[in-house]
């Protein structure tokens, strides 16, 4: 999952600096998968006159990520993102509507990682268009949407406001 949702972010990555002017591309890809392909493993940040920056992570916003599928996907990230040596690392952010359950699931993660560096809580309720709006224009790689059911669901919200921020998305 983490290394399809890689290339769907980088294929989408690529196509949205395509259709932008040299001079407005912020983003360049660099490296090569594990495996010896192209597939691109890490960002590298351009300063504005052109030269490169330091490696930075790709970010990645799990919503619903503090209940059980979601921490789960939010796990296997990063932890594949480390397994894999993503040069630049991997930036894992969840999202959701309580900081309440966000601490339940910041304790969790702490106890099973041996690690007091959490993945970062953003405030999103899927009710609230400009709450989901804001959160999906926070400069992500990619977002994950865990927080289903998706049935009769009667506008996408999630999935629209990452196409109008020209996020990849994927539902789990």
């Amino acid at each position: 999952v983490a290394a399809a949702a890689a290339a769907t972010a980088a294929a989408a990555s690529a196509r949205r600096r395509a259709a932008l002017p040299q001079q407005q591309r912020t983003l360049r890809q660099v490296g090569r998968t594990t495996s010896g392909g192209s597939a691109p493993t890490a960002l590298r940040a351009a300063d504005p006159d052109g030269t490169d920056g330091a490696l930075r992570p790709r970010r990645v916003l799990v919503v619903g990520g503090s209940g059980r599928v979601g921490g789960s996907t939010a796990k296997w990230l990063q932890q594949l993102a480390s397994e894999e040596g993503l040069p630049g690392g991997l930036e894992v952010a969840v999202a959701g509507r309580s900081p309440d359950r966000y601490k339940e699931f910041a304790d969790r993660w702490r106890l099973r990682a041996q690690s007091d560096i959490v993945p970062e809580f953003v405030p999103l309720d899927l009710t609230d268009t400009s709450s989901v709006r804001a959160a999906a224009r926070q400069g992500w790689d990619l977002v994950v949407h865990t927080a289903g059911p998706f049935q009769g669901v009667e506008r996408p919200v999630v999935l629209q406001e990452a196409i109008a921020a020209g996020v990849p998305y994927v539902d789990v």
